[in-house]
């Protein structure tokens, strides 16, 4: 995605990402990591 792992975290925590969280490991699915960066594309700019 070209995000920093920090990133990543903070759209997890902010519950932006689709994830899945076991035992406080946060796990994500490829295809709705697809899904999410199509619908997304202009709207994060860095």
């Amino acid at each position: 995605m070209g995000f920093s792992p920090w990133t990543v975290r903070g759209l997890i925590w902010k519950g932006e990402i689709p994830h899945i969280n076991v035992a406080g490991k946060y796990f994500l699915d490829i295809t709705d990591m697809d899904r999410w960066i199509e619908i997304n594309k202009t709207k994060f700019t860095f």
